[in-house]
């Protein structure tokens, strides 16, 4: 069974830096063309919107919110109750993405499965078995990344599972 699951991981991990690798390269590419040639890649932002879907199904715990982007010369203008207007309403708006995306992803799976896909899930045990093979990894990468974001990210899923 250790087998299985570790076939399963490195090719689910392929996998997912194969599409990331994709995606790096379309969004790069086309932001090269459009700002050096004034053209672009028509489908680029589609295949990595689609890509960035799949990476979300297969992995089944990823969430990217989009960052509120404000310049420092504007926000150096803004008085503290605009500057709590920007948060309140950045909060809301990452509360009500997560929403829709945890809507969207059911939607796609279901989907998936009602066009013929057989679906695996995890059932508790097993996801416990394979959270357990993971701890080598994150080990591993705590180093580079840092203990306290490792920390950090773990409390936040731990919050996220409740």
């Amino acid at each position: 069974m250790n087998r299985l699951i570790d076939g399963y991981c490195r090719r689910l991990e392929a996998l997912i830096a194969l599409m990331l690798a994709i995606m790096v390269v379309l969004v790069f590419g086309n932001v090269v063309l459009r700002y050096g040639f004034n053209s672009g890649i028509t489908m680029s932002e589609e295949v990595s919107r689609w890509l960035f879907v799949w990476l979300t199904v297969i992995n089944d715990h990823q969430y990217n919110p989009q960052a509120v982007i404000v310049s420092k010369k504007l926000w150096d203008t803004l008085s503290n109750d605009e500057k709590k207007i920007f948060a309140d309403a950045a909060a809301e708006a990452a509360k009500y993405e997560l929403q829709v995306s945890r809507e969207q992803a059911t939607v796609a799976l279901e989907n998936l499965k009602k066009n013929g896909m057989q679906v695996t899930e995890f059932n508790a045990a097993e996801m416990a078995k394979f959270r357990d093979k993971m701890k080598p990894v994150i080990e591993k990468h705590s180093a580079i990344v840092g203990n306290d974001t490792v920390a950090a990210l773990q409390a936040e899923l731990a919050k996220q599972r409740k």
